[in-house]
């Protein structure tokens, strides 16, 4: 009976993943490929918690810098968030998905145009930083290995931490499906006009009441969806918050479509990278 149960299991992810290849596969046909189309979404976020004004926020997610290709999508997202001049950058997660000698050196590269730039670059983790292996285990070598890699592009990267810039907090919080998120750094109340950096954006009703503004990225928009960009599917951590400015959500919520892509297939989805501006409203 267990040995039934196990092949039934492997058979359900088995067809999972074969259908999951061929929407992609199928909606790249039917739609045409987006993967290399990277959008630069501006925006402008009146924030009802915001003390400042005009505070210029670049955000990239989800590079998955894990092959040459890869590396240079990431490298060109990144030009083109430097030649906006941004206050800050600010980077969501998920830059590689497993430790080999080509996608560290792929991260690497993607990371160049950040070396030479003034502009304060902060970083959080998502899980794929953590290279979850299908036993549930945590890999302990990557996220020291990443790590290195974005000190060396001089990234901050925050675990639950916070790091001021123009006068605004921002509150890097490590990742929640790993389990690795805190939300009690603030113990004698929270400052004014604090920005939380979450990889999953469905965590974000578990930040504490009179938080600003939190941004995600995770979902990839969907990656493939129908005309008018409804996702066929999205990840666990992002089933309710997708893509885009949700102003109403317990706190208001802006969610990136990310950088990188699997099997480098978006379609109906062009990856994103995010200039927000946040005003006082």
């Amino acid at each position: 009976m267990a040995d039934d149960f196990q092949t039934s299991k492997i058979s359900r992810r088995s067809l999972l993943f074969t259908g999951a290849g061929a929407s992609l596969c199928l909606g790249g046909y039917l739609f045409g490929n987006q993967a290399d189309q990277i959008r630069l979404e501006k925006k402008t976020l009146r924030l009802p918690n915001f003390q400042h004004h005009g505070v210029r926020v670049a955000l990239l997610a989800d590079l998955h810098a894990n092959d040459p290709l890869s590396s240079s999508r990431s490298q060109r997202a990144l030009r083109m968030a430097i030649a906006e001049r941004p206050d800050v950058i600010l980077m969501a997660g998920d830059y590689l998905d497993y430790p080999t000698s080509e996608s560290l050196r792929s991260l690497s590269l993607a990371l160049v145009p950040l070396a030479d730039s003034s502009i304060p670059c902060l970083a959080t983790f998502g899980n794929h930083d953590y290279c979850i292996r299908a036993s549930g285990k945590v890999d302990r070598q990557l996220p020291e290995q990443i790590f290195s890699i974005l000190t060396q592009h001089r990234v901050q990267l925050l675990r639950n931490q916070v790091q001021e810039v123009q006068g605004v907090p921002f509150w890097g919080i490590d990742d929640a499906l790993v389990g690795l998120d805190r939300y009690d750094l603030f113990t004698s109340g929270l400052p004014h006009s604090v920005v939380a950096i979450l990889h999953e954006p469905d965590a974000v009703d578990r930040l504490p009441k009179g938080v600003s503004l939190m941004l995600a990225g995770h979902s990839h928009g969907g990656q493939v969806c129908l005309p008018g960009g409804i996702p066929i599917h999205v990840p666990a951590g992002a089933r309710r918050y997708i893509s885009g400015f949700y102003p109403k959500a317990s706190t208001p919520l802006y969610v990136t479509r990310g950088v990188g892509s699997k099997r480098h297939i978006r379609v109906c989805c062009a990856p994103e990278v995010s200039l927000l501006e946040l005003q006082s409203a």
